[in-house]
């Protein structure tokens, strides 16, 4: 879509709604592919190769979305946690999942400072901004997209992996069962620690 359609939205994120009406953030689909690119190529540089996690560790943004394409386009998998994780939590998931790359943003940094993460990021904080080409890098099928952690109500938390191929085989079921079109939109309401695969509601507008 990056080429076929490069002036249209790619992402929509509504901020509130007040009085004079909705203010939201949008990024086309240039504008997501570059800033993804930039710092796709900022990790890699670090160390992202394949079936390796990198945390993603922030609040739902512009900027959570280009990090998670940026760690696909890496060749790396993303493992999502929100801030209010409880600190204990973060580092038991971190070192069960062998993270040691994360990427996070400037006004939640601070809560990473007391964990044994080797490489901290703070995405928001690099100029994502201008034009650059998509990483040369070859994705398996086979090899990991991302992981999500279950709440540990039952016991110890425990470590779901998905594949790319799990993904493009949901997105296959999802195209039978919804209607869409060239105007869909997919509306992310859940937290984004969850399986979006899950999660997720189609609308069409």
């Amino acid at each position: 879509m990056a080429y076929e359609r490069p002036d249209a939205i790619a992402l929509e994120f509504a901020h509130e709604f007040n009085k004079n009406g909705l203010r939201k953030d949008q990024l086309t689909y240039s504008e997501l592919n570059a800033a993804s690119n930039v710092l796709a190529y900022k990790l890699i540089s670090v160390g992202a190769v394949a079936d390796n996690l990198i945390c993603v560790f922030m609040e739902k943004s512009p900027i959570l979305y280009i990090s998670i394409l940026a760690v696909l386009k890496s060749g790396a998998g993303y493992l999502p946690l929100t801030p209010d994780t409880p600190t204990d939590r973060v580092q038991k998931i971190l070192s069960d999942a062998k993270v040691w790359i994360c990427l996070t943003t400037s006004d939640v940094s601070r809560k990473l400072d007391s964990l044994k993460i080797s490489e901290i990021i703070e995405a928001d904080s690099l100029a994502l901004g201008g034009f650059s080409s998509n990483p040369n890098i070859e994705i398996d099928p086979s090899s990991l997209a991302y992981a999500v952690f279950t709440s540990g109500s039952t016991g110890v938390p425990k470590g779901v992996l998905i594949s790319h191929r799990n993904i493009v085989t949901n997105i296959i079921a999802l195209k039978e069962i919804y209607p869409y079109s060239a105007s869909s939109k997919l509306l992310q309401f859940c937290s984004h620690a969850f399986d979006g695969r899950l999660n997720n509601l189609i609308h069409t507008f």
